[in-house]
């Protein structure tokens, strides 16, 4: 068998944006490769037709599109902060038509049955005009903004976004657009954000709040139909987190709980809103959350999580290690459709016949159908875009291994080193998840798979504060560092004892986010491994309670304390109290477009380390953000994988 290479992942396809055409009668998706030689990605709309699969065009730099008929797709062309230039491509001749500017950053479109759009794109408060602007108008708007330049105005929370850049006055406007003729009315006042809409024929459903200094967790659901003079606000209750909003069977379902902190916010339960009153009723107390919480650094993009066919919600969610495809109808029973071990990243359904990209059986994406129709579904697979890149290349088995902690019974897995032999010892990479509320699987790790073709045993498990188990289960607020780390250790403990070729003395740890957190109070507790690699992580709550772009409300929930009322509680949960017992040599990995879990982290962690005498480096890759691992640009990613494996081979020899 072939080694696995570093750099084999920029051979990978990432399909992802399966969509079928208003008839259902052919399905689109995009191909997204690595382009080494621009330092980004390539994106190729595929046509799926006829059980066969026709490549139509190079759609980059866009990474969506919709279709606006059965032969014609729709999709971002280019787009400023200012202007976003929409294109509209025939999948059968190829020809490309260019249509009018619009003069706002697009988000998401839908269309109404008049033939517009429900359109949410982004706006400066300040200038909500912008868009209807003659061009004389917007340049001396411009020329206004030129005069700031190197200079940003805060007075609002966030200040900033993952991914974003400074966001104080910007909001997500809800527009009526004609997309061909340019011509667009905004219905949602200046400071008015826009979290979630759903259209029904002509009217627009969509939830949100407009707010000054700081944003609450509480949304209010307003409706606007076309033709309006103003929206109306249909359900104005205090004390729910509303998560989306869909329409099926006349009925508008809202998704959401009474958990307005942001720990919980995946979990939702299933209500319908009265169209006119905004009386609510619960229909389903669901306790899973309606998104794919499997970890992988083989996806790219975001997946569809919710789509209705006919009289059923669709809808992905996690249980335990896999994601699974669920279906509730209008009474708000709730079953599985497909239950595949591994992670279901994307689907479409239409009149029962579903589409899908996941990765099962230890491949990378590929295109798979499954009929809803048949209770609990099979599936089967279509393509084969990923066959040759991985053929006759070692690929470990993740061997499960169930233990004991706590009350509860936790999975992990192991992967074997290239070529294991029993007789021998071998070191091994102890891996833990973000999140913490995402977990691990059995999906391919592109990372995992290396390090164990390079001869390392790789292990990694679910601990508590994990997703895919309800509530309890993930609830470690006001606890980390304890349960979690406990059950971490007692994993590795669990892991030795099974394979005693692991070599105790060549134990490495490392983790990104939560896991970067998890690595840092690891190595402030214990001395057992020989190295550490921290990801992109938390070292301090206290300053993180001021700096990560949404710490304002997350860091108190998950900490179980207000910094202004309880301090030391926060600190007490930081690494960073604990960094005068770490020994062990760390490598602390940062990006200095992070704002989840911003580049203070990192050098706080790293100064006080190298301070204190202890074996350390840093590395801070520039224009990254907290995805680097999954969606950078390609050449970081090739160097960030080079550099962790570097410094793990390095203390293991």
């Amino acid at each position: 068998m072939k080694e696995l290479q570093l750099e084999q992942f920029t051979r990978y396809s990432f399909l992802h944006g399966i969509s079928y055409s208003p008839s259902g009668s052919r399905a689109a998706f995009l191909d997204t490769q690595c382009d080494l030689d621009k330092n980004g990605y390539k994106h190729t709309l595929y046509l799926y037709e006829n059980n066969t699969f026709r490549p139509v065009a190079d759609i980059s730099p866009a990474r969506g599109f919709f279709w606006q008929d059965d032969e014609h797709v729709v999709f971002i062309k280019s787009q400023s902060e200012t202007e976003t230039v929409l294109a509209m491509l025939n999948v059968d001749t190829k020809e490309i038509r260019l249509l009018p500017t619009l003069y706002m950053k697009v988000r998401e479109l839908q269309p109404l049955s008049c033939g517009k759009y429900a359109v949410i794109a982004r706006i400066d408060a300040l200038e909500p005009d912008y868009y209807a602007m003659n061009e004389e108008e917007r340049g001396r708007v411009d020329d206004r903004r030129k005069e700031d330049d190197g200079f940003t105005y805060l007075d609002e929370l966030p200040i900033y976004c993952n991914g974003d850049s400074y966001v104080s006055k910007k909001r997500n406007a809800l527009f009526i657009a004609d997309i061909f003729s340019g011509e667009c009315t905004r219905v949602t006042e200046p400071l008015f954000f826009v979290d979630y809409f759903t259209v029904d024929e002509d009217t627009v459903y969509y939830a949100g709040e407009a707010y000054t200094q700081m944003p609450t967790l509480s949304r209010k659901i307003y409706k606007y139909t076309v033709g309006d003079k103003a929206p109306i606000c249909i359900f104005g209750k205090d004390g729910y987190n509303v998560t989306g909003l869909s329409i099926c069977g006349g009925k508008l379902w809202m998704f959401g709980n009474t958990y307005t902190k942001v720990g919980r916010r995946l979990h939702r339960s299933f209500y319908q809103v009265d169209k006119e009153n905004g009386d609510l009723s619960l229909i389903n107390d669901y306790q899973h959350n309606m998104m794919n919480s499997v970890a992988s650094d083989s996806c790219f993009g975001a997946g569809r999580t919710v789509k209705v066919d006919g009289e059923t919600i669709y809808f992905i969610s996690t249980y335990y290690h896999s994601s699974w495809l669920m279906a509730c109808n209008m009474d708000g029973d709730i079953r599985p459709i497909l239950k595949k071990e591994g992670e279901l990243f994307d689907f479409d359904i239409k009149d029962g016949k579903i589409l899908l990209i996941g990765l099962y059986d230890q491949k990378l994406t590929e295109l798979y159908s499954a009929d809803a129709s048949e209770g609990t579904a099979s599936i089967s697979q279509l393509s084969h875009f990923n066959e040759e890149v991985l053929k006759d290349t070692y690929i470990a088995e993740p061997n499960p291994l169930i233990f004991r902690s706590h009350q509860y019974d936790i999975e992990g897995w192991v992967l074997l080193p290239k070529d294991f032999d029993e007789n021998r010892s071998y070191p091994a990479i102890l891996d833990i998840h973000g999140g913490p509320n995402f977990a691990y699987g059995t999906a391919f790790y592109h990372e995992m798979q290396l390090w164990a073709n390079r001869g390392f045993f790789v292990f990694f498990c679910n601990p508590e504060g994990s997703e895919g188990r309800g509530d309890k289960f993930m609830n470690i607020s006001g606890r980390y560092g304890k349960e979690d780390y406990e059950t971490i250790m007692t994993f590795t403990d669990e892991v030795i004892k099974a394979y005693p070729q692991i070599d105790t003395k060549r134990l490495c740890v490392t983790g990104g986010s939560y896991g970067g957190f998890m690595t840092n109070w690891i190595v402030g507790h214990t001395d057992r491994f020989c190295c550490a690699a921290t990801q992109r992580s938390i070292s301090n709550w206290v300053s993180m309670s001021s700096t990560g772009d949404h710490s304002y409300h997350f860091v108190s929930d998950q900490m179980g304390a207000d910094l202004a009322e309880d301090p030391e509680k926060i600190w007490s949960q930081s690494p960073l109290k604990y960094v005068k017992d770490v020994h062990t040599p760390v490598l602390v990995f940062h990006s200095t477009h992070d704002y989840r879990c911003p580049l203070e982290q990192g050098i706080q962690w790293f100064c006080a380390l190298a301070k204190l005498g202890v074996e350390t480096k840093m590395c801070i890759v520039d224009g990254e953000t907290h995805e680097l691992s999954r969606g950078g640009r390609p050449r970081q990613r090739i160097r960030r994988l080079k550099e962790l494996t570097k410094w793990m081979e390095d203390h293991t020899k």
